[in-house]
């Protein structure tokens, strides 16, 4: 299972409640509202989210495009890892707003029809975990011949 951190604005808590939930049979989603942890740097938890995620999936709506510094911090930060960034757009937000995630593929969300979304969210975090799980298999593999040549003596 992937792990996938949401980028959003609290004032869509509701939407990404919703989003996280119907995630689960792929990924195992984390947000501020849902994981937070009384006393904590929240700066410091969420970076600390994006480093062990393997993507981020960042909820555009209308409220973000009008005032998301937050927004915006994780998605650079996320993007100076070298982590995949999903955007997923509402189809109200001006295509030319998108500022950091522009240039980058999105799925464009009606807020009264989410389904078609979420199926594209979970077609696209299906593959990145059979990917995963193929690169943790290989990887398996390399350290089992490794272990055998060594035992056999291989190379002496």
């Amino acid at each position: 299972m992937i792990k996938v951190f949401i980028s959003y604005s609290v004032a869509d808590r509701g939407l990404v409640q919703r989003i996280a939930a119907e995630l689960q049979p792929h990924a195992e989603p984390v947000f501020w509202d849902q994981d937070k942890e009384l006393g904590e740097d929240a700066w410091r938890t969420i970076f600390g989210w994006i480093d062990t995620a393997d993507c981020v999936v960042a909820i555009i709506t209308d409220k973000v495009v009008s005032r998301g510094e937050s927004v915006n911090q994780e998605i650079g930060y996320a993007k100076a890892k070298g982590k995949t960034v999903i955007p997923v757009v509402l189809c109200t937000v001006e295509k030319n707003r998108l500022g950091c995630l522009n240039g980058i593929t999105y799925v464009e969300f009606d807020g009264g029809n989410l389904p078609p979304t979420i199926d594209a969210l979970n077609r696209r975090l299906a593959a990145m975990d059979q990917n995963k799980q193929r690169q943790q298999g290989l990887a398996i593999l390399v350290v089992a011949a490794l272990v055998l040549l060594a035992i056999s003596g291989g190379g002496k």
